[in-house]
């Protein structure tokens, strides 16, 4: 009796020591799509994103913690994780590829931090900014006009702005998967050299 009780205190100081890389992540996609360039000087200046058009699109992708999603709603202060997004040529990026990311603040919720909605279980929409130094260069997700999915990216000489998509990434196949799969390819190889068509001719 007194060893279960042993064992059971300490499974729970292991449960509560856990450290926070141990963290269960979901990730997801993250489109952005121009449909609109309210200031556009290129090629006579160009800043930070290069030479944009309407139609462009750039893809990167972001991850949450999976204990979020158990409830619908506006999340606030809540951490955006494995940031990776290249907008024209300016790359945000909470990695060693980072260029501009100087932080991630409450883009159109002005009293609140970060944040993003989840409905049915699922991140739908972002309500953030990707600052850069001075808070310029920038790309805002507050959902412009009371529209859902919506950003705004400004980097001085180019103000543009279109639709956001977030969508769950193709699943990967699981390990063990992957697993079985080379091990067939390592017995078929073996079976092959084995065949007695491949061996070589014996000298008479």
């Amino acid at each position: 009796m007194r060893l279960t009780k042993n064992l059971i205190a300490a499974a729970l100081a292991f449960g509560f020591s856990l450290p926070a890389s141990a963290l269960s992540l979901t990730s997801y996609d993250l489109t952005l799509t121009i449909d609109s360039l309210i200031q556009n000087r290129c090629p006579m200046y160009v800043g930070v994103f290069g030479c944009l058009d309407v139609g462009d699109r750039f893809v990167g992708h972001f991850s949450v913690d999976s204990s979020s999603l158990l409830t619908d709603g506006v999340h606030v202060n809540q951490h955006l994780y494995d940031l990776s997004l290249t907008f024209g040529d300016a790359t945000y990026s909470t990695g060693a590829d980072n260029e501009y990311l100087a932080a991630i603040t409450s883009g159109g919720y002005a009293s609140m931090g970060p944040a993003f909605r989840v409905q049915g279980g699922q991140v739908v929409e972002l309500y953030a900014s990707f600052a850069g130094l001075a808070d310029i260069p920038f790309i805002d997700f507050p959902g412009f006009g009371g529209q859902s999915n919506r950003f705004a990216a400004l980097d001085g000489p180019t103000f543009a702005e279109g639709t956001v998509t977030i969508a769950s990434p193709a699943p990967e196949p699981p390990a063990w998967a992957m697993t079985l799969t080379g091990l067939a390819g390592v017995l078929v190889a073996v079976r092959v050299r084995r065949s007695p068509a491949t061996r070589a001719p014996r000298a008479a």
